[in-house]
């Protein structure tokens, strides 16, 4: 993992602090890819506008792509 995916990595970690949650990195066809689940579904479906809200803007200052899929969220940073 390089300096530009570790800080991305961060903001991400940081944005989401106040859930608990699991995460899984990996490069794909040019992107530093990045999944992460909310682990107790409750606490997501209480929380999943904040949840959205605070990924996304990770994701709109770096510049990258984000998708969901019910409590995990897959997000792309362009390499």
């Amino acid at each position: 993992m390089n300096r530009e995916e570790r800080d991305f990595l961060n903001n991400l970690k940081s944005s989401i602090n106040d859930w608990r949650y699991s995460y899984d990195c990996y490069h794909e066809q040019g992107y530093f890819c990045v999944d992460i689940t909310i682990d107790d579904i409750d606490e997501w479906g209480e929380n999943a506008d904040e949840i959205w809200d605070a990924i996304s803007e990770v994701c709109d200052e770096w510049n990258a792509g984000i998708d969901s899929n019910s409590n995990t969220y897959y997000v792309a940073l362009k390499q």
